[in-house]
């Protein structure tokens, strides 16, 4: 018998456990010999009856949820353990979960009924191995983590997707179409278009982070909205930090112009609550962020007659735009709140169809030169070499 250790109520217990039956006395005593040495090199992990299911639920429960986490991270890790995790993997025992259920869990999600986008299923692999890293290092419930030894594991495809952007005319046309749909829209897509904002950004921006004077006009940008509807909650920003972003007087014009639209609903509507956010719905809460990417937007990019691209494109196009214009990619990561400059050159300092077309006009222009060049003096270097290869050949 050796100890081993189960969850009661959350917590690890201590118990006897029996590794095994063996047919001989010799075969018992160098089974414990083998594990007396595991436990003295610290490679041995005491036997336990608990599932990956009770494992992912005290994990969620003491890790994630007692963590230093994002409220919406937190909603996901408890989403994806839930409703996709434990569903395939719960009733395996932990200490049998194997590579082979890992990789049979990849291939289901990427076929029929339960098929998911690479990104879903990497975030999945993601979320899988923190839980199970915790089981092999802090537990000790396991030797190694399984989801380092799987085949076929999801892998991150950097620059897979060719970025889509809006021309200048295009830019102009939704802008042209945002004023007439509205003071709220003039203000929200003039914000988008010129800061780059993230969408979350944009619905959890509070006007007391809005400077709105003419000439010193600026946006503290330090929370996003994380959770739209009955039950809204506002949390950090993407990377956790703060930046400020100064705003040109047109913007701020059209600002005012809705503040003074809000006032107007303060005060005339018992149902619109001040909640101190610069956008919001009819009745002073949040606007609701799937609504704005897939309802207002795309009526608006179908008013303005271009092309439906998605809400996250005017961040692109913005950047784009940026960098077309020869700002420093340092300036432009600070504004988009990037972590770093690196991040902004791989995402957006691609080659443009521009720089492709200049280098395919200076090759013809190089190779048309050279087919252009004396025919005299070409003549003179065949002439040449014909007679060294003649004078060759006779002296052999």
């Amino acid at each position: 018998m050796l100890a081993g250790y189960t969850l009661v109520n959350g917590r690890k217990k201590r118990k006897q456990t029996h590794i095994g039956c063996f047919k001989t006395k010799r075969e018992a005593e160098a089974e414990r010999a083998k594990q007396l040495a595991a436990m003295q090199t610290s490679a041995f992990v005491p036997p336990s009856d608990i599932s990956t299911e009770e494992f992912l639920e005290y994990w969620l429960d003491e890790y994630i949820a007692k963590g230093n986490y994002k409220v919406r991270t937190i909603e996901t890790y408890g989403s994806v353990v839930r409703q996709h995790l434990i569903p395939a993997l719960g009733l395996i025992p932990l200490q049998e979960l194997s590579e082979r259920d890992i990789e049979r869990y990849y291939s289901s999600h990427r076929l029929g009924k339960e098929k998911v986008s690479e990104g879903t299923l990497r975030q999945h692999h993601a979320i899988l191995h923190k839980a199970l890293e915790v089981a092999t290092t802090s537990m000790k419930l396991l030797p190694t983590n399984p989801t380092g030894r799987v085949e076929g594991k999801p892998k991150k495809r950097r620059n897979s997707k060719v970025l889509r952007v809006w021309s200048e005319e295009e830019v102009t046309s939704i802008l042209e179409t945002a004023q007439a749909m509205g003071t709220r829209q003039a203000a929200f897509y003039l914000m988008a278009m010129e800061t780059g904002m993230r969408k979350g950004e944009l619905c959890g921006l509070l006007w007391e982070d809005v400077v709105a004077r003419f000439g010193l006009g600026e946006i503290v940008v330090r929370r996003q909205l994380v959770r739209s509807g009955k039950n809204w909650a506002l949390g950090s920003t993407k990377s956790g930090r703060e930046r400020v972003l100064p705003i040109s007087d047109e913007l701020v014009d059209k600002l005012l112009a809705w503040k003074k639209e809000q006032e107007v609903l303060l005060s005339t509507d018992e149902c619109y609550e001040n909640n101190g956010l610069v956008f919001t719905n009819r009745h002073g809460g949040p606007l609701l962020m799937n609504n704005i990417g897939q309802r207002e937007f795309r009526c608006l990019l179908q008013a303005a007659g271009v092309r439906q691209l998605r809400f996250h494109d005017i961040r692109h196009t913005n950047a784009s735009r940026l960098l077309a214009a020869g700002e420093e990619v340092k300036l432009v990561s600070e504004r988009l709140g990037h972590s770093s400059a690196s991040i902004t050159m791989d995402i957006y300092c691609h080659t443009s169809d521009a720089a492709h077309r200049a280098l395919a006009d200076r090759i013809w222009k190089n190779n048309k030169s050279k087919k252009t060049e004396d025919p005299a003096r070409r003549s003179i270097y065949c002439l040449r070499r014909g007679q060294s290869s003649i004078e060759t050949a006779i002296s052999h």
